[in-house]
């Protein structure tokens, strides 16, 4: 991918709406000619006068980046690393969620990087994300902010498709669905498997109402195909 302005290569795509043919379209730029946020706003009013608005309207722009391999203290579930630079030009901050896009696309939850890693151009990715990215260490994905909403409904499937009916304690395995921001095709683990062992089983996500990047809720209807499931004993 080459920048529009000077041929370099390009880290940095600003997305826009062509509402006259209704088309999305990128404008793809390398940092030294993006620049600033003051330089990202000009381009934003260049787009406007083109009689193009920004889209998504949360957020007109994404960034690409190298993926990289979390230290193991930092490997949590459904997390990634950014500096401060991505920080400001993705218009976050720590806990929000970001779209990661590489031969699929997941999301996750934005954490600061070490101060080591700033401004080498990488994002530090868990073994979670990167298999729900479907990349490895060293590929260039697309970052960009991506808001999540409520899930009225999530379906999940057993990974493993010989696996016959478990026992699953719902109470124990609602609460680390609850922290992971979710994509349809996710693998997740899953605790609380009955009897109780210490390895998670793992589900891919085959159904979420509506289709958007959601958070499992209290209110969200959640099931597990393949389970049966059990109240807590009391």
């Amino acid at each position: 991918m080459i920048c529009e302005k000077c041929g370099n290569e390009a880290q940095v795509i600003l997305t826009s709406q062509n509402e006259q043919k209704n088309i999305v379209e990128k404008h793809l730029f390398c940092k030294d000619c993006m620049g600033s946020s003051a330089d990202f706003k000009r381009h934003c009013e260049r787009l406007k006068k083109r009689e193009v608005s920004p889209f998504p309207s949360s957020s007109s722009c994404a960034t690409i980046l190298t993926v990289k391999e979390l230290p193991p203290e930092q490997h949590g579930w459904g997390t990634v690393f950014l500096d401060p630079e991505m920080f400001s030009l993705l218009k976050v901050s720590p806990g929000d969620t970001v779209s990661i896009e590489g031969n699929r696309t997941t999301v996750a939850r934005v954490h600061l990087a070490d101060p080591a890693h700033w401004h080498r151009g990488i994002v530090g990715v868990d073994d979670l994300v990167r298999q729900n990215a479907g990349v490895q260490y060293g590929d260039k994905v697309t970052v960009q902010r991506r808001d999540t909403i409520p899930a009225t409904r999530v379906v999940f499937a057993p990974l493993d498709t010989t696996l016959g009916e478990v026992d699953l304690l719902m109470e124990a395995a609602l609460p680390s669905l609850q922290i992971i921001p979710l994509a349809t095709y996710d693998v997740v683990p899953v605790y609380g498997i009955m009897p109780p062992c210490a390895d998670p089983l793992w589900f891919k996500v085959t159904r979420i109402e509506p289709a958007e990047a959601v958070m499992v809720t209290e209110s969200t209807k959640v099931e597990f195909e393949g389970s049966r499931y059990l109240s807590a004993p009391r």
